[in-house]
């Protein structure tokens, strides 16, 4: 069957498109041509961009009168929680955010791994209470079940079950339409770093199959909200982390959330907190990175692996802080 036979499909689709191809318009003042899964950019090459997390084409069924009953406008999410990002060259660090106001060419054939970018969240909320379009619910839901199943956030074996009763619910609908729950054994349910022997993934897809028929006759939106209410309360939820030294130069993790500016050992342990409403300026000097707290009137400095790295780091913290602050998350 064509994918873009169903007009789920198409709204789906062109819903990341719009999203997507807002953000790009900021990097390049030429037209984009938007496909499924794929935004090709010019005059700077093809350059592809993944959405990183579709559902299965069958899911779409179950979304049908969702997406055709209420105007495209609907569906079309705000980008200011969106980012897009790039695999680096190196480790440090791995996944790179676009810088909107600098020509992307000049990123990517400095810092990417290749010319490849992908949608995600870049602006983290602690409640799904704020999202208040559901298009933009749908695509923090997408990317906050990607960040499972990739394994970036870790969850215990009931949680894991739970959600993913959730993911099927939301992604297929009622059990009751479906001759048997076969079709789970062909769908990603578990995270990837779980073990993947043949009775134990049995016996948890058996335990999906239940939370699932649980769960009939809730609409997605609710299964989606529900998903992400669950994985709000995971350990390093919208964090984003990069290792550091510390004045003494001990090995540590800096890293920001919706929070605030955290520091953390190396084995995880927090070490220190401060909220976005304590912090004042963020900057770099060489390798080294000042936060300045304001509630105490002091300054702590990191030092990065080098001038490019604190750079870098001094202005996505910046723009996190500047974020969190216009919209009073912080006070929370």
């Amino acid at each position: 069957m064509d994918a873009f036979s169903d007009c789920a499909s198409v709204c789906v689709c062109v819903c990341v498109c719009v999203c997507v191809c807002e953000i790009a318009t900021r990097l390049l003042p030429s037209p984009c041509v938007c496909v499924p899964a794929l935004l090709c950019l010019s005059p700077a090459g093809s350059l592809s961009v993944s959405n990183e997390a579709w559902l299965p084409l069958s899911s779409f069924h179950s979304r049908r009168k969702r997406y055709c009953s209420s105007p495209l406008s609907h569906f079309t999410p705000p980008t200011h929680f969106f980012g897009l990002w790039f695999q680096g060259k190196t480790q440090a660090p791995a996944q790179r955010w676009v810088e909107l106001e600098k020509p992307l060419k000049k990123q990517l054939d400095k810092f990417g791994n290749e010319p490849l970018l992908f949608f995600g969240v870049m602006f983290y909320v602690p409640s799904v209470s704020r999202l208040e379009q559901e298009a933009t619910r749908y695509q923090y839901y997408l990317q906050v079940k990607k960040e499972v199943l990739d394994g970036r956030l870790h969850c215990a074996v009931e949680q894991g079950i739970r959600l993913a009763g959730l993911a099927v619910q939301a992604d297929f609908g009622d059990f009751t339409q479906f001759m048997s729950q076969e079709f789970l054994r062909e769908y990603v349910l578990f995270p990837v770093n779980w073990p993947n022997g043949e009775e134990v993934l049995e016996e948890w897809t058996q335990k999906v199959a239940e939370e699932h028929k649980s769960h009939c006759r809730m609409q997605a939106a609710e299964a989606e909200l529900l998903y992400i209410k669950e994985v709000e309360k995971l350990d390093g939820f919208g964090q984003e982390s990069f290792a550091a030294k510390d004045n003494y130069t001990n090995d540590i993790f800096i890293g920001v959330s919706f929070i605030g500016v955290f520091v953390k050992h190396r084995n995880g342990r927090s070490i220190m907190l401060h909220k976005w409403k304590d912090i004042g300026t963020i900057a770099h000097n060489k390798s080294a990175i000042t936060v300045e707290i304001t509630s105490r009137d002091d300054t702590i400095i990191f030092h990065m692996e080098d001038m490019e790295m604190a750079k870098y780091i001094a202005r996505l913290f910046t723009a996190r802080h500047k974020f969190y602050k216009q919209n009073k998350i912080c006070a929370e």
